[in-house]
């Protein structure tokens, strides 16, 4: 079996922990509009 894990850069895990802390959305909304799976945010 692959490994088929996504690779994130730096600038885009930064940009969605500042749209966590910023509280406009929820973490599932951040998930589902950056097309990141919830349980990799959760983490």
């Amino acid at each position: 079996m692959g490994n088929n894990r996504t690779k994130y850069d730096s600038e885009f895990k930064i940009n969605i922990v500042k749209m966590v802390l910023l509280g406009s959305k929820t973490m599932r909304e951040i998930a589902k509009d950056m097309g990141v799976d919830y349980s990799t945010l959760s983490k």
